[in-house]
């Protein structure tokens, strides 16, 4: 019998490939994620910090109007690190999506090379074994004597 050989060999390698790739991106995309929120952390506490020095600013209007515009500053800040980091959990979920998709094809193919590659391997067990039989009914029609009935 020929050597087994997948006939989606080829596809079930794209499908590695196109897995590897899929994870790639998720960590990608996790690595984004984590500095999103590092960022949100960092001009979190550059807001709180900036209201807790809001005290030492007394004085003048033209004092209470910088603070103002610089709250108003940090607060955009925050309020766009918050939107940034929820952009980046939906990539994040995205790719890992993508990833889990690619995971399962690959999955499947590989499963069905399995099943090929055990279907070929019972067709030669069958065909070897085939083989003894004959041998060994050869052989035992050999070892008779034509008036021998057993």
């Amino acid at each position: 019998m020929k050597r087994y050989v997948f006939p989606l060999a080829r596809l079930l390698r794209l499908r590695a490939v196109q897995e590897a790739a899929a994870r790639d991106e998720l960590s990608r995309a996790v690595l984004r994620t984590r500095e999103a929120e590092a960022r949100q952390a960092e001009e979190t506490n550059h807001y709180d910090a900036q209201l807790a020095s809001s005290a030492a600013l007394r004085g003048s209007v033209f004092n209470l109007l910088a603070w103002h515009e610089a709250a108003t500053r940090a607060a955009r800040a925050v309020v766009d690190s918050e939107e940034e980091t929820q952009r980046a959990h939906g990539e994040e979920q995205t790719a890992r999506e993508r990833w889990v998709s690619a995971k399962q094809r690959r999955a499947g193919l590989e499963h069905l090379a399995e099943r090929a590659r055990a279907e070929h391997q019972r067709q030669i067990d069958a065909e070897a074994q085939s083989e003894l039989d004959d041998l060994n009914s050869r052989r035992s029609g050999r070892t008779r004597s034509p008036g021998d009935h057993r």
